[in-house]
């Protein structure tokens, strides 16, 4: 799937998911994402996580091409989570919005309504900004997260 001529999603295949250990490896990733502070992931937890979002939704690596196409990070679109993790030395350049904003339009081809988020932690202040920019609406808060939604049609 091409967003634009330099950034594309491609769909998740076994194979790619030893491309995303860098971004697994990052500790403040993994605190904003998973809440998880001091630990990493290992190639054996990202296969875990792959393979329970596929049974979700479509899981995609998401494609930087500079001179070649390398990853960045990666996403999901299911009607009850979408997950996407952008590499930190990519972080704000608009990459996040622009993939979310693609797979929105995307959604409504795929016969999907509305879009939930399982739950983005209340310090992480960046995803809540960025998925509120692309018209999802609060529903509700917990103790530890902040809960959302975006209808599709």
């Amino acid at each position: 799937l091409n967003i634009t001529e330099t950034l594309r999603l491609k769909p998740m295949e076994t194979t790619d998911y030893k491309e995303a250990i860098p971004w697994y490896k990052n500790k403040k990733i993994l605190w904003y994402s998973e809440n998880l502070s001091g630990g990493t992931y290992d190639l054996e937890t990202i296969t875990r996580m792959y393979d329970y979002l596929k049974t979700k939704g479509f899981v995609y690596i998401i494609e930087l091409y500079r001179n070649t196409w390398h990853a960045i990070g990666d996403v999901t679109l299911s009607e009850t989570c979408m997950p996407i993790v952008i590499n930190e030395p990519y972080w704000g350049r608009g990459y996040g919005k622009r993939v979310i904003r693609y797979l929105l339009e995307y959604a409504s081809t795929l016969q999907i309504s509305v879009v939930k988020l399982s739950g983005i932690y209340l310090y992480n202040n960046r995803s809540i900004a960025l998925f509120k920019s692309c018209g999802f609406e609060e529903t509700h808060r917990d103790d530890c997260k902040v809960y959302m939604r975006r209808k599709i049609r």
